[in-house]
């Protein structure tokens, strides 16, 4: 799972590297402008970052699921050698794939010069195109099915098949089940939402609302997800290393005194201090009286 982590934050640095300097720079002078050339190389980097994202995503849910429904085949299912060929696969083919399609946006003409986003789209560029762009549109929304069907239906898999697992299973594995797929649940809702909010905000002609909403709503998939990803994982991960410390000690108490796992009705924290080896017996007043 360290590995996909990994990835994603090397994505998120992709990304915000590619967004941010141009953002403050528009905020640090009056005139808003960028050139064709990196308007075009702002679009590869932001589209190609959000389908890494989405594609890291779905690999770590099936990663989720080979964890817990096999977790004695999990080293051969998800060997370190299989884990970097899916982690170069989830780089090499959004870069490519997009690649081609951007070709299609190349070789337009444009006539218009103002694009009403805070940073460079595809769809908003093709817009201002002054051409035929109704193969750009199909192949668009075929592109948007590709990259996006095939990792939301590996998600909906994975899932299901821990749902019937661990309805079928004890509470404790319920518990760590729940607790290994909580930050990847958390990551993967936050970023759909701000992928929702950004196809709304830009292919929407129905939504009429502020400039400060209408900005919110494009740059949340771009800002929040790789801000809240590492808080979120590093909070669980804290968590589960704080429970299975907990384990432990008690396993190592259980070793030198096992009386509460013979009966579990002792109290395990009263045991844990108390060593009943320490107890002697109360000397009588006489030293020669003996108990009989």
């Amino acid at each position: 799972m360290f590995f996909f982590l990994c990835s994603l934050l090397f994505n998120g640095i992709y990304g915000s590297t590619s967004l941010i300097p141009h953002l403050v720079s528009n905020l640090a002078s009056e005139i808003k402008q960028i050139s064709l050339i990196l308007c075009l190389c702002q679009i590869f980097c932001l589209h190609t970052f959000g389908i890494i994202e989405f594609t890291v995503l779905a690999v770590m849910s099936f990663d989720r699921y080979a964890a817990i429904c096999h977790p004695l085949q999990y080293r051969n299912v998800m060997s370190p050698r299989r884990i970097c060929f899916i982690i170069a696969f989830s780089w090499i083919y959004p870069l490519l794939s997009f690649g081609f399609y951007l070709i299609l946006t190349i070789r337009l003409h444009f006539c218009h010069r103002e694009m009403d986003t805070v940073y460079c789209s595809n769809f908003q560029l093709i817009k201002l195109s002054c051409t035929d762009t109704t193969i750009n549109h199909i192949v668009g929304l075929l592109t948007m099915g590709l990259f996006m069907l095939p990792q939301v239906l590996m998600v909906l898999f994975s899932y299901a098949k821990i749902l019937r697992i661990c309805l079928r299973s004890s509470r404790e594995c319920k518990t760590k089940a729940f607790r290994t797929c909580t930050p990847h649940l958390l990551a993967f809702i936050n970023y759909s939402l701000g992928c929702f909010f950004e196809i709304i905000e830009s292919r929407s002609n129905m939504y009429k609302g502020s400039y400060d909403i209408k900005t919110f709503m494009a740059l949340y998939f771009l800002i929040f997800p790789p801000l809240l990803n590492p808080i979120v994982y590093g909070v669980c991960i804290q968590i589960a290393f704080k429970d299975e410390g907990n384990n432990l000690q008690r396993e190592q108490g259980s070793r030198a005194n096992p009386l509460w796992k013979l009966n579990p009705f002792i109290d395990q924290d009263a045991v844990l201090r108390d060593d009943p080896m320490d107890e002697r017996w109360d000397s009588p007043d006489d030293p020669d009286e003996t108990p009989e």
